[in-house]
């Protein structure tokens, strides 16, 4: 029994649970750009988790986080069509990221550059 390159595609496909449309089941270069592409979505969704199991250090980072996580949230709520709950999102940002300026105006005042 031989183990071929499309096996190999298929074992990875598989085990990322990618489902692949027809028009790609031939094609063994989209096949891998789609599998390329959620191995890129799960870093960046660990990346994304690691910052939420990591405490922020500074109020900056604080808020940076939260605003983050609100960005997310109101972008979840467009793409499920909840357009209403996702216009309360948006003005909760909008507060965030005001809050968000202020933090980094502090810390600039606060940690003034290294002089040379």
């Amino acid at each position: 029994m031989t183990y071929t390159c499309t096996d190999f595609t298929d074992s990875i496909l598989d085990a990322l649970n990618v489902d692949v449309p027809h028009e790609d089941s031939d094609s063994p270069s989209a096949q891998a750009d789609l599998a390329l592409a959620e191995i890129e979505r799960l870093q960046k969704r660990d990346a994304q988790l690691s910052l939420l199991e990591t405490p922020p250090a500074s109020r900056l980072e604080r808020v940076r986080l939260a605003a983050q996580l609100i960005r997310t949230a109101r972008n979840h709520l467009r793409i499920a069509d909840a357009n209403n709950a996702a216009d309360y999102v948006a003005r909760a940002l909008k507060s965030v990221e005001g809050a968000e300026r202020h933090a980094r105006c502090l810390e600039t005042r606060t940690n003034p550059p290294a002089r040379d």
